[in-house]
């Protein structure tokens, strides 16, 4: 019964595809959390299914599973029952060319599912809005991509029957007429017979000419005040007149696309930006990922070899820096800078079979910024071959191994998390867990069988290596090589899978980040003092999923840490008050003896307890336990806590660095805590000094009068 109810989910799901992808709802886990059965069990049944014919599998991490008849009725007739990765499927879709996608012009822009997925949303609900939509305001630097946006909206409306085939796509560039606006707005409202000199015959404008269509106003910034009034009325009730006609009215269905590169509060009417109600911002291209980058650059260089008829071999020199070039006119910029090479190319070797892109084919200038770029990570590491009309996803690689494994990982993350957050697993569990998948993705993730041969890569090492020694040296903790190794390794080959994606919802990275704050506090604190570190050596920045990953990492390590019999916490309020007074005592007495907790200063006693509470169980307490605080309020914890710990505790306000400093040495000394509570509380006393300033008095005679007949001051007179 329950393997019959898998294998109908593993039906459904995969008819509810609308194109080849790898859905959550595909995995093992997925599948048993919709029937209500084990996971083992559904992972049993479904590589079951495998070996019976009914299903095909990709050995991802998590595996995804998709039902084979119906797969092969929605897309094409898979070759194999198993793959070993995404791409593999890909590229045997590519191959067979049986694929029958949703039929949606979209798909064909590059980052339609990525950076552009949210601006492709936004104009899929203006367009569908009832009536003829609702304008929209695409905004973003030159060469992002607008004016192709604007067309492919056009197209989608007519792909959905919104517009008839025959539609009119109308397109002005309003900077055109920038200095002449009387001519540009009878270029948009059409003008009467006599108007103006010149005005020989009635004209129509672009609004009455796109009546059924969509008009396209690019640098719509451009327009004057005069100009946007018109079109806001325009936009309330669809009617205008044209110029010199003022006693007839006339009306056309148009949707309304607008473009610009211009901050919009600062350059159009209040009353026409409330008329445009949905603004889309397009990302620049540095803002776009590695792999839509990549798949740019391959669309143009097989645009160039179709346009020259020749295959073109491009070295890995000039693909990765085309990769990393910064590109201040974006696509556009891009777009030009390989015809460019193209170009330079074939003029040294028109009589050539086959153009080989190498630094001899770049001009000077050129040659120049290729050469200033700082050392580089390998996107491509062999010559690659471009031919006329290939397809693109021939080259462009798709979310590999290593994406999906980090994927799968997070998905577990955050499963378990909220597992914990329901109750339905204790909070030990949760670290273990945890822990052991970050340890074996980051193990996996890691493995290289050519590192010896990779010069970047023993650098990197050699650089971790010092940063490494400093922290051992600095939080007396003892890091193993091979954990050194895995995190060089881990640095080295994270650009291939983090930067593209997104692994934790936000509201998910707070929950599990507060969660670390207070259970995984060394860990945390490591990897911070170790992560500013390398930001500073290396200029590389993790993302919040990232350290989160890495703190567990580090948790499952079990880090050796030398600690004294008595352990000692210091809580502070402030953003770093604890741990620099702990900071410096441990350096001064080169030992691990202050523990730290900055604590916010709207923190409530109950998180404290919860903290310290926390801190008792996970350290053996039972030789003793100092408290310093800073507020005489913390004092209650004494109560609160005398229940929970198992040894003699000290708790003692007023946390100053000599204070800490002081039983720190006692500390050290293993002195009795009663002793160092009383030698705390006298040997402290206040010292004052009170100073005045020092000032030069004037010598001077006082002459003074008894009769006060004036012989003072005659006398005065007188010396």
């Amino acid at each position: 019964m329950s393997k019959t109810k898998a294998l109908e989910a593993l039906r459904k799901y995969t008819e509810e595809l609308t194109r080849i992808e790898l859905s959550d709802s595909l995995t093992t886990e997925g599948i048993s959390e919709k029937i209500g059965i084990q996971r083992n069990t559904t992972s049993q049944y479904l590589n079951e299914f495998v070996k019976e014919g009914l299903a095909i599998k990709i050995k991802s991490r998590p595996a995804y599973f998709y039902h084979k008849e119906v797969f092969s009725t929605r897309f094409f007739t898979p070759e194999a029952a198993i793959y070993e990765s995404y791409h593999q499927l890909k590229e045997e879709c590519s191959r067979i060319k049986e694929v029958t996608e949703d039929n949606d012009v979209f798909e064909s822009v590059i980052g339609a599912y990525s950076s552009l997925r949210t601006a492709i949303d936004q104009i899929k609900a203006s367009v569908f809005y009832p009536g003829i939509g609702l304008p929209i305001m695409l905004h973003g630097d030159t060469g992002v991509g607008k004016s192709l946006l604007a067309r492919k909206t056009y197209e989608f409306c007519v792909e959905k029957e919104l517009l008839e085939k025959n539609a009119p796509f109308l397109e002005l560039n309003c900077a055109q007429y920038y200095h002449n606006q009387e001519l540009l707005s009878s270029i948009l409202f059409g003008y009467k017979k006599g108007a103006f000199t010149g005005a020989n015959e009635d004209h129509i404008g672009l609004l009455e000419a796109a009546d059924g269509g969509v008009l396209f106003l690019d640098e719509c910034h451009r327009l004057s005040p005069g100009s946007q009034e018109k079109l806001f009325t325009f936009i309330d009730n669809q009617t205008f007149q044209r110029i010199g006609d003022n006693n007839q009215t006339r009306s056309s269905k148009v949707r309304l696309i607008f473009a610009t590169t211009e901050d919009i509060q600062k350059n159009f009417l209040r009353t026409f930006i409330r008329r445009v109600p949905i603004t889309i911002n397009i990302p620049s291209l540095e803002q776009r990922t590695s792999q839509e980058i990549s798949e740019y650059i391959y669309t143009f260089l097989i645009r160039e070899s179709e346009q020259l008829q020749k295959e073109l071999i491009v070295t890995p020199w000039i693909m990765n820096r085309l990769m990393l070039l910064p590109y201040r006119d974006n696509v556009g910029e891009l777009k030009n800078l390989v015809k460019i090479i193209c170009a330079g190319a074939y003029s040294k070797q028109a009589n050539q079979a086959k153009l080989l892109i190498n630094a001899e084919a770049l001009e000077n200038s050129l040659l120049s910024r290729f050469l200033a770029l700082k050392e580089i990570d390998a996107h491509e590491n062999h010559e690659v071959v471009i031919k006329p009309q290939t397809p693109v996803e021939n080259y462009v690689r798709t979310e590999n191994e290593d994406s999906l494994m980090i994927k799968g990982i997070f998905k577990v993350f955050t499963k378990i998390f909220q597992q914990y957050r329901e109750g339905e697993v204790e909070q030990e569990y949760l670290i273990q867990q945890l822990s052991r998948e970050a340890s074996t993705v980051i193990e996996m993730l890691v493995y290289e069988d050519t590192e010896d041969k990779n010069t970047s890569l023993k650098l990197l090492r050699s650089t971790i290596k010092e940063l490494v020694n400093f922290l051992e040296a600095n939080f007396f903790v003892k890091i193993r090589g091979n954990s050194i190794v895995a995190l060089t390794s881990y640095l080295y080959k994270r650009s291939h899978f983090f930067k593209d994606l997104p692994f934790l919802e936000p509201a998910m990275v707070l929950q599990i980040s507060d969660f670390i704050s207070i259970h995984l506090m060394m860990e945390q604190k490591i990897l911070n003092a170790l992560l500013e570190l390398v930001e500073t050596k290396l200029d590389v920045t993790l993302t919040e999923a990232e350290k989160i990953l890495l703190v567990f990492y580090l948790k499952g390590l079990d880090l050796e840490m030398k600690k004294p019999e008595i352990h000692g916490i210091i809580l502070a309020h402030g953003f770093s008050t604890a741990s620099s007074i702990a900071d410096v005592v441990n350096r001064f007495m080169e030992e691990h003896l202050f523990d730290a907790f900055d604590m916010p200063f709207n923190v409530s006693l109950d998180t404290v307890e919860e903290f310290m509470r926390h801190y008792i169980k996970s350290n053996d307490c039972s030789k003793g336990l100092i408290i310093l605080a800073d507020m005489g309020s913390l004092m209650v914890l004494s109560k609160k806590l005398e229940d929970f710990v198992e040894g003699p505790m000290l708790i003692m306000n007023n946390v100053s660095t000599q204070q800490a400093l002081f039983v720190g040495e006692m500390i050290k000394k293993s002195m009795d805590l009663a002793i160092i509570g009383e030698k705390m509380a006298s040997g402290l006393p206040v010292v004052y000094e009170l100073t005045y300033p020092k000032v030069e008095k004037t010598p001077l005679i006082l002459t003074v009068c008894h009769t006060g007949l004036g012989a003072a001051q005659q006398l005065k007179d007188f010396l």
